[in-house]
């Protein structure tokens, strides 16, 4: 009877009662809802980030879940009220609260849906920021997009609320009929907590399935048949397509996941090259297109019952050339010599686009979001294999991302994107020649004019928007301008990852010491004489040297320029080539030649890779590091142990070394010594990749263990004849998943259990929090004491929910237009003055209930926490990409004479102020007239591969390795392995000659999972 004396809520407290209420319990509990997530995700708890930045679209949940909730009560509220207007009955009133409910769910899906797709997928690391989820939605699945799992969402919800609400209801009532006094809200609470929880579990399943059809994207694609090579006994999958064509509207632009199906498709032909810069590619021969975005895999058979660790590799080139259908990266070899040594992996290998057409940068470009594109090309890849590698037999979980020279630039790079947010994607790392510090990394106003004379010569110059113009331009005429103006002039400076504050938020030598990485297992080494790929070439004093110094690498100071030379003596025994003596060291070479050798090489390569190895090493990582010191067959003795040497060894392959040479790289003798040394070294780096152990491999011979970098084994960087690093005394242990994938179909695994306690926790705070937010306008049964200011207040919490919809929408105009470069402080700061409305209004709700509820607490910790995040936003945002110093130090500066970030700074050998790009064909790209066009692309016959009779050296082009093309043609010589960093293979039996691949004997059928969104 007492219950019945209660005015029970209003329209105007159910709307602020439920608004607060969702707002408070979904930023309070964010964390527990980050972990839901994930583990229902198909990749995997650990896949999805773990225990990792459990905040992630924290931003979308607030903004959702106040007019998600008060939508949901108001609805419930009205609906409710309508139905008991037509009948009185209580045996009937159960019946009502289940029908109210599922109205409101159904209406309150239409606001939930949206944030709950964006929200989940950054909670799984889909995306790193709120607005790229946004834009990339919209661009690759439109308006439709944001509901995808409404249905099931709507499916979900209505059983849980027909569940949970008249258990609720009923609770409340069987309490006042038992104890005859009104129910109190923590009474209530615990009614509801009651109910929640049994409705929790008892829908699991299906919220298991609504989320994770709202981390996949549009559609699934369809089934991919590879074929079987008989001599290898492999099943490979190759051309792959993971995104769809950048062409038209997407070419310049982040790549999008595919939205199209197909039935069945054959996989057995490599797919296009994307386009490369310069006269001597490694893409010549292929057919090069702007659809170009596949990927290729090889699995091993005969492991149908165990998932595989994967391993992903990711071509060089200098970010100007390669395509990973080239013969050198037949990833068969290395795949056959993991299941040789009982450490079984599975192959992928990736195209990403290259030059301008990856890395375009100006500030149209940055304020369009559209930088760095070659790297989102790569992480679209990441996801691809998260989502599909599974049905190929990989383990999601396992997988190493692998490189060399930009391609080992790329993984660095990977590893510091957005700030270390990549985590999930991938368990290890392999880093050949290449580290993020070795770029020359120039602000974003140094293209500036390159990019006008782009628009210029497009014909682009007058439109309104440039960028849109150059979307629909010729793709003849963009290839020609940059194949004659590929960079900006500067011998080592092309189209490259540049900061951009987004996939590179700042310079990375800054991210690595604030400790902004995924912090995993790694292989990083570069080779003895890297230099004579990146040194001076024939100079002969200290004028052309400095010179040299001050053309190519344009970031470095004077004065820095002078105490490079002060470090490195004019004392040619000691240069590089090293361990050669006076040799190479005249005029045929240049005087000065081995001491540029020694700088280029300390420059670009050496210095980055040990700031890298002593980077993870000291904060805690297993880190594995080389230096090589073996040359292939038909290198010249002058360039060394130089760039690229190792690759042949690590991919344990005998076929061409380069387009133009016929010898097989390690030598003739497919039995000898370094046939012996390619297996070993091969078998180290596949054991890595299946174990984050290179020494778990079964060797024929007795191998010694590779040993660990110790984080005291620093030592000079210049002049650097070190070998193999010394063993780091922390031993890196496989961390198996903290939590299985759970399947939903089977309830009564443990892990659905976790999932109904979560959602458990979920339903008991949202009705706790909805219990005390409602003595707001009850309190103790005193209703007059709230009701006099209800007007006032509904009148306050609507203006602040109007504040916060036409700033989001002032912010998403400006960001899919492009204009002001204010957007994201524009938006940090409306909301942050949003919520601190919101705060006034708590205090004026707690005043006028007579006294402080929880709920205002909690709301001062939130705001709090607001204002935090959004200062620590506009601040970063300021320093990162409006500082106006960075914008202009490069015009204020001399032409050609252009400054990088601080050309002041002095000269750190441990941190090279910026480095430079460089490509794998060892020379400058010589300039083109504008009257040469592109040649005609010649179509590419998918053959078999077969290895290549020795045939005579051919003639050396000019400036390769920094000489000139007369130089003495190599003997065919024994290697001496006694100078070798790494272990000397003992002797065992001759190893068969690997098999060429066979005609297809049967076909393997895939179906491949939806494809995820780009990061």
């Amino acid at each position: 009877m007492a219950e019945a004396q209660a005015r029970p809520p209003g329209f105007k407290q159910a709307l602020l009662g439920g608004a607060l209420a969702g707002t408070a319990v979904d930023a309070a509990l964010f964390p527990l809802d980050t972990i839901k997530t994930r583990l229902q995700s198909r990749a995997g708890f650990l896949a999805s980030g773990g225990f990792k930045g459990v905040y992630s679209g924290l931003l979308s949940a607030v903004v959702g879940s106040a007019p998600n909730a008060a939508l949901f009560f108001v609805t419930y509220e009205f609906t409710k009220r309508v139905l008991k207007g037509f009948t009185t009955q209580d045996h009937l009133q159960p019946f009502i609260h289940m029908a109210a409910a599922s109205v409101g769910e159904v209406s309150a899906c239409t606001v939930r849906v949206p944030t709950e797709v964006i929200k989940q997928r950054m909670q799984t690391g889909q995306y790193p920021t709120t607005s790229q989820a946004v834009r990339s939605v919209l661009r690759s699945e439109g308006l439709l997009g944001f509901y995808r799992g409404y249905l099931t969402t709507v499916a979900r919800e209505i059983p849980f609320t027909c569940i949970q609400f008249p258990i609720y209801e009923y609770c409340k009532k069987l309490y006042t009929q038992i104890y005859n006094e009104p129910i109190h809200p923590m009474q209530a609470a615990l009614c509801g907590s009651l109910a929640g929880g049994l409705a929790a579990a008892a829908t699991t399943p299906l919220d298991v399935v609504k989320t994770r059809i709202m981390l996949s994207s549009k559609i699934a694609n369809g089934t991919l048949v590879g074929k079987h090579l008989d001599g290898f006994n492999q099943d490979i999958f190759i051309g792959i397509p993971y995104a769809q064509p950048p062409t038209g509207e997407l070419r310049f632009a982040p790549p999008q996941p595919l939205n199209s199906a197909w039935g069945s498709r054959k996989a057995v032909k490599y797919g296009n090259s994307c386009y490369a810069f310069g006269p001597y590619t490694d893409n010549d021969g292929f057919v090069q297109s702007e659809d170009c975005l596949t990927l290729n895999i090889v699995r091993p058979s005969g492991y149908e019952n165990q998932a595989l660790p994967v391993g992903v590799w990711i071509y060089g080139g200098g970010f100007q050339q390669g395509v990973s259908a080239r013969d050198l990266y037949n990833l068969s070899y290395p795949v056959q010599q993991s299941v040789m040594g009982n450490t079984p992996v599975i192959g992928v290998s990736i195209n990403y686009r290259l030059g301008a057409f990856g890395f375009l940068a100006s500030s149209e470009v940055l304020h369009a979001g559209d930088m760095n594109n070659g790297l989102k090309d790569q992480i679209l890849a990441l996801r691809w294999i998260q989502e599909n590698i599974g049905a190929f037999g990989g383990d999601p979980t396992k997988v190493t991302i692998w490189g060399e020279s930009a391609g080992g630039e790329s993984v660095a790079m990977l590893l510091t994107a957005y700030g270390g947010k990549l985590n999930g994607l991938f368990r290890g790392a392999i880093m050949e020649s290449g580290s993020s510090t070795t770029q020359q990394y120039l602000p974003v106003g140094a293209w500036q004019g390159q990019y006008r004379n782009l628009t210029k010569f497009a014909g682009c110059d007058k439109a309104a928007d440039s960028l849109q113009c150059l979307r629909t331009a010729p793709i003849e005429k963009l290839v020609t301008f940059f194949n004659v103006t590929n960079g900006l002039g500067h011998t080592l400076i092309k189209y490259n990852p540049t900061v951009d504050g987004d996939v590179i938020p700042q310079w990375p030598k800054d991210l690595l010491a604030q400790g902004k990485f995924v912090n995993v297992p790694m292989i990083s080494g570069a080779n003895l004489d890297e230099g004579t790929a990146f040194g001076a070439g024939k100079v002969d004093t200290t004028k052309e040297l400095s010179a040299w110094l001050t053309q190519s690498y344009p970031t470095l100071h004077k004065s820095t320029v002078s105490e490079i030379l002060r470090l490195y003596p004019n004392d040619p025994s000691i240069g590089c080539p090293y361990g050669t003596g006076n040799l190479y060291s005249n005029k045929t070479f240049g005087l000065q030649y081995k001491r540029g050798s020694s700088i280029g090489g300390d420059i670009v390569m050496v210095a980055p890779r040990r700031l890298t190895c002593e980077t993870w090493t000291k904060a805690g990582a297993a880190v594995y590091s080389y230096n090589w010191n073996q040359s292939d067959y038909t290198t010249p003795p002058q360039a060394g142990s130089t760039h690229f040497q190792e690759v042949v060894y690590v991919f344990d392959n005998p076929a061409k070394s380069f387009p133009q040479s016929k010898a097989a790289p390690i030598g003739p003798d497919p039995t000898g010594e370094k046939k012996k040394l390619a297996d070993q070294i091969s078998r180290y780096f596949m054991s890595f990749i299946a174990t984050g152990d290179p020494n778990k491999a079964e060797q024929e011979a007795n191998y010694p263990a590779w040993p660990k970098r110790n984080s005291n084994s620093g030592r000079p960087m210049y002049n650097n004849h070190e070998q193999v690093d010394t063993m780091a005394q922390l031993r890196y242990k496989m961390k198996g998943p903290i939590f299985t994938q759970f399947c939903w179909a089977a309830p009564l695994k443990s892990g659905v259990i976790v999932l109904a306690f979560i959602n458990l926790v979920l339903g008991i705070a949202f009705l706790s929090v909805y219990a005390e937010y409602l003595t707001v306008y009850n309190y103790a049964g005193e209703q007059g004491m709230a009701v006099s200011g209800s007007t006032a207040i509904l009148a306050l919490d609507v203006i602040v929910h109007v504040f916060i919809l036409i700033s989001s929408l002032a912010a998403l105009v400006l960001g899919f237009t492009g204009k002001g470069k204010l957007i994201w402080f524009w938006f940090g700061i409306s909301y942050y003055v949003a919520t601190v409305v919101a705060f006034i209004f708590n205090v004026v709700a707690a005043a006028l209930s007579a006294g402080l509820i929880p709920a205002f607490i909690a709301a001062l910790i939130l705001d709090a926490i607001f204002f935090l995040y959004f200062a620590l936003t506009a601040h970063s945002y300021y320093h990162v990409l409006l500082n106006p110093e960075l914008e202009t130090q490069l015009e204020s500066m001399p032409a050609g004479q252009q400054g990088g970030y601080d050309p002041n700074q002095p000269y750190d050998p441990a941190y090279p102020q910026q480095q430079p790009p460089y490509g794998e064909d060892k020379q400058a790209y010589p300039q083109q007239s504008l009257q040469n066009h592109v040649q005609q692309p010649q179509p590419y016959q998918d053959q078999p591969q077969q290895p290549y009779p020795q045939s005579p050296q051919p003639q050396q082009q000019p400036g390769s390795y920094g000489a000139p093309a007369a130089y003495p043609q190599p003997q065919p010589q024994t290697p001496d392995l006694a100078q070798s960093p790494m272990p000397v293979p003992q002797q065992y039996p001759p190893v068969s000659p690997p098999h060429q691949y066979d005609a297809p004997t049967e076909q393997q059928p895939v179906q491949t999972a939806p494809y995820p969104p780009p990061q």
